[in-house]
């Protein structure tokens, strides 16, 4: 069976592992002796590729490229397409070129962008700037070789440098676990009792046809809607008692 459009939009948007993003400097200091370093996590275009590739495969999906417009300024704009019933359906975004490497920059901004447009990592504009784990130079240096591995190095507008950890987002913001086998079983029995065709169900809200496929922060709106039918269920039963 292929995957319904609400499926691969489910899967396209999934949060990367934390493995996989990638962290830019915004702002670092030292104050009172001790460093500081702001940071904002991001995907790389081969990231996001590399996610077309694996939800739509090679082949169900493509990209284009053509120029800002000249009220815009220098840079690109991006389409990618994806390939629902046959038909190409596209997505566009834009991005002026940047400082350093000009062109490419803006190739690739455009193409995150233009992906960003199909929820590929767009759940990293909710990511607030985040202060890291650092070090001064002078402890940095203290460290075994095998620690030192672990840290970046950050130039301070006074040209020191500081050297810091990646931080770690929140639950909430990186993949997430399938559902327990006790809450798989709870929206079983809650669909047997209200003689609710399971797979219709999961199609209609989720966009997979198996209580197997649900992660766990998706149980709740199911719960919730069984719930509500059982509770729909019993008044009919009990206005049908009252009426008798």
């Amino acid at each position: 069976m292929s995957k319904t459009p609400q499926r691969i939009l489910r899967e396209l948007s999934q949060p990367f592992k934390m493995n996989q993003l990638e962290w830019r400097v915004q702002q670092a200091g030292v104050t009172n002796n001790k460093a500081w370093v702001r940071v904002l996590a991001y995907v790389t275009s081969r990231d996001m590729q590399q996610r077309l590739d694996d939800v739509v495969g090679v082949f169900g999906w493509k990209n284009e490229f053509t120029t800002l417009p000249n009220s815009v300024g220098d840079g690109a704009m991006c389409g990618i397409s994806l390939k629902f019933d046959g038909e190409w359906i596209t997505k566009w975004n834009g991005s002026e070129n940047t400082a350093i490497e000009a062109i490419k920059g803006g190739l690739s901004g455009a193409e995150k962008r233009a992906a960003v447009e199909w929820g590929i990592g767009r759940y990293l504009y909710d990511v607030e700037a985040m202060y890291a784990d650092c070090l001064m130079e002078e402890d940095f240096k203290k460290l075994q070789y095998a620690d030192k591995q672990a840290y970046e190095k950050a130039k301070t507008k006074d040209n020191q440098y500081v050297y810091w950890k990646p931080p770690t987002l929140d639950p909430k913001y990186r993949p997430q676990p399938y559902a327990t086998k006790t809450i798989k079983d709870e929206i079983v029995k809650l669909c047997n009792e209200t003689e609710t065709d399971i797979k219709e169900l999961l199609l209609l809200h989720i966009g997979v046809d198996s209580v197997h496929d649900l992660y766990q922060n998706e149980t709740a709106r199911v719960v919730d809607y069984l719930i509500k039918v059982k509770e729909k269920l019993q008044e009919t039963e009990d206005g049908k008692d009252t009426n008798n």
